[in-house]
């Protein structure tokens, strides 16, 4: 497997994939593209969750759109407060993609009072972080369970923001022991303490 050890560590991009799996688990959610998307067509790997991660910046009729373009007919955006995501499935995978924010409002957010950590899964967490998880955590929980009913992989991506919360989600569910298939992420922020940096490492090993 491949993973970095900076999950949690300011400005880190992870690239994890479990042992075992390896790089060709990923042309069950090959993206196949118009040729008026932003982006190439037939994308895999971390280019794919990149391309995924770019997505959850638009607005919830182009990101429905283009799901079902990719091959993702079901797909739901999620929005509560501040937080957004979106949830796309087809039959063999589900991918949950996180909205960021830009560089000046990220460094607001962790200028903010908010930057105090709290007990959370796995060790400590940024306090800020965790609410804004919490404003859409049982929305996407649920959203899960009802397309996961194939048995689907389960992805998780985002950018700036959307990657401390992709990494957030993560450890919640590794916490419950949820299968997880793949945390791809970019441009984070520092997330956890020292402690869960290294638990958070050694789960996904």
């Amino acid at each position: 497997g491949r993973r970095s050890h900076a999950s949690t560590r300011c400005c880190a991009n992870v690239n994890w994939v479990p042992s075992g799996l390896g790089w060709g688990a990923w042309p069950q959610i090959r993206f196949s593209e118009p040729s008026a998307a932003p982006i190439s067509s037939a994308l895999t790997g971390r280019r794919a969750l990149a391309s995924t991660a770019r997505l959850a910046y638009n607005d919830a009729a182009t990101i429905a759109s283009l799901a079902v373009q990719w091959g993702f007919p079901r797909c739901r955006f999620i929005e509560r407060r501040e937080t957004q995501c979106l949830v796309m499935a087809n039959h063999s995978a589900i991918v949950v993609a996180f909205r960021g924010t830009e560089p000046d409002k990220l460094k607001d957010w962790m200028s903010d009072l908010d930057t105090q950590f709290v007990d959370g899964p796995l060790g400590r967490v940024h306090n800020g972080f965790n609410m804004a998880l919490s404003h859409v955590w049982e929305d996407i929980n649920g959203c899960v369970a009802e397309f996961q009913d194939q048995g689907q992989s389960l992805w998780l991506t985002g950018h700036s923001l959307g990657a401390a919360l992709a990494t957030l989600a993560a450890a919640y569910w590794r916490g419950q022991d949820k299968p997880l298939h793949g945390l791809y992420i970019f441009g984070s922020p520092r997330v956890g303490d020292p402690v869960f940096e290294r638990t958070f490492d050694q789960d996904f090993g």
